[in-house]
């Protein structure tokens, strides 16, 4: 009878190559000396390198010449803090995911230039690397570095920059001068993640080719008027099928306005509203966005004018809406949503009103909605089953959190009360929902006994994290806590 052992080396190749987490290798290469002998190897799959502890860590040499001997195997490699040369003169030939933490500093001094150039070397004699990962604010990447980015790599896919913030909460910046070689180099990537200054003046007539990319994701701290250019930029990336930028779309500016959206084939998009009114928000950007899977929008003015448009061009294809943000989005527009989007999965606004709720008491379309986020609040106590009554028929839900927007909670809902997560105010309708993992209670004040925390415990399985306050009483509260960790599930409350 043949077994696991006898298939052919290419077979046993094939099956590493689909190991994906170092836990499984790891378990697998214990079970046998076979094991190990066919597949220990792939331990050096995954490297992370930091700087070494003097007395408990393995020597640099030694460390550098077992990655020397397992040079071939290594696909991804992380690099973290001031480490020893020695690591950065190995070369990996099939190396590819690449991700380098440089430690804070003056990236205009001696020692970071010549960090700069190792690092640049470095990606010089690693071609393969498709997966680019660079988080520091002490290096100075200038424009030879960016041109030795878009000559070496063959097939780069994924770049992710990452300042940090300085004393003043500010971003700084990452790649020195940020010069018209790093657009192009930008333009090379099909995901681009950039967190840092604004270097958006280098784009000032530069003529670029961003056909390959796809995925846009922009912080910048420092906004100006260069907005504008960056606006007028994206317009230049034409496939692109998400974009996440974290300033106000500068809409009254000239400019813009005779630059509309034109990504034929957006799904995810997130964006501040914008600098202008509602109105303007709604005819320039919302009117002419192609319909969407994804749409967050974290602040801005939004009222009925653009809901209007959202329902319109939107709600056939909403997967995601993220609204938290938005005080001015009411809770009849939430339900109106929930009443209508029937693909939704994630949905994530300020507050419902049970009030509402109970006027317009149809179930909900969205059966697949994975993430439910709001406060929900009533103006009277009493057993507001209607709530768990929708709850109930979202047989998919994984994700309840009561924890909406802090400003609605303490402004608009000041005096309300939340529905209480017990037996006797309607928890058993939620019998249906088998798949829960996390439940927020912050800011809903409960007063839970044993039976209803341990009903919760047999329904819910797959329970991973249960945050807020479980009873308004110390020592129960306390006991809940310490019987549900007991369980393995994560326990947050408030303040902690």
């Amino acid at each position: 009878m043949a077994h696991f052992t006898d298939l052919p080396l290419e077979v046993l190749a094939l099956i590493g190559d689909l190991l994906l987490t170092g836990a499984v290798i790891k378990s697998l290469v214990l079970t046998s000396r076979w094991a190990h002998q066919h597949f220990g190897h792939l331990l050096w799959r995954h490297i992370r390198i930091r700087p070494k502890h003097p007395d408990t860590d393995t020597d640099d040499t030694e460390l550098a010449n077992l990655l020397t001997k397992h040079f071939t195997t290594v696909r991804s490699l992380q690099l973290e803090g001031e480490i020893h040369e020695k690591y950065y003169d190995i070369t990996f030939p099939r190396l590819l995911t690449f991700r380098h933490d440089y430690p804070e500093g003056n990236p205009r001094d001696d020692k970071a230039k010549v960090a700069s150039a190792i690092l640049s070397d470095f990606i010089q004699r690693h071609p393969t690397i498709e997966d680019l990962t660079i988080r520091t604010t002490g290096l100075f990447l200038n424009d030879e570095f960016w041109v030795t980015i878009s000559d070496t790599l063959r097939n780069p896919k994924r770049l992710k920059l990452e300042g940090t913030l300085d004393g003043e909460g500010r971003m700084r910046s990452i790649i020195g001068e940020g010069g018209p070689a790093f657009w192009r180099a930008l333009s090379l990537f099909e995901e681009v993640t950039y967190s840092g200054s604004d270097q958006s003046e280098s784009i000032k007539s530069l003529d670029i080719d961003c056909s390959r990319l796809k995925r846009l994701g922009l912080t910048t701290m420092d906004y100006t008027r260069k907005g504008v250019l960056l606006w007028s930029w994206m317009q230049g990336c034409r496939n692109l099928t998400r974009l996440h930028w974290n300033k106000p779309i500068p809409i009254r500016d000239g400019a813009t306005m005779t630059v509309l959206p034109a990504w034929p084939l957006l799904e995810d998009f997130q964006v501040y509203s914008g600098s202008g009114s509602e109105e303007e928000f709604a005819d320039v950007i919302l009117r002419h966005l192609p319909p969407l899977k994804h749409l967050r929008l974290p602040q801005g003015p939004f009222g009925w004018t653009c809901f209007g448009r959202l329902r319109d061009r939107h709600f056939e294809t909403l997967r995601t809406l993220s609204l938290v943000g938005l005080c001015s989005m009411t809770s009849r527009m939430a339900l109106d949503v929930l009443l209508n989007c029937a693909t939704l999965e994630v949905l994530e606004v300020a507050y419902i009103a049970i009030e509402d709720l109970r006027e317009t008491p149809q179930p909900w379309a969205c059966r697949g909605l994975r993430r439910f986020h709001a406060t929900v609040e009533s103006s009277h106590r009493g057993r507001h089953t209607i709530f768990f009554e929708q709850l109930s028929r979202l047989q998919l839900l994984e994700e309840v959190d009561l924890n909406g927007d802090m400003m609605v909670h303490y402004v608009n809902l000041k005096g309300r009360s939340s529905p209480r997560w017990r037996l006797d105010s309607g928890l058993g309708i939620l019998s249906t929902v088998t798949r829960l993992k996390t439940l927020d209670l912050h800011g809903c004040t409960q007063d839970l006994r044993q039976e209803d925390v341990q009903w919760m415990l047999n329904q819910w399985p797959l329970l991973e994290r249960l945050s807020g306050g479980l009873s308004y009483r110390e020592r129960r509260d306390g006991r809940f806590k310490a019987l549900i960790k007991q369980r393995g599930i994560a326990v947050k409350y408030p303040f902690e």
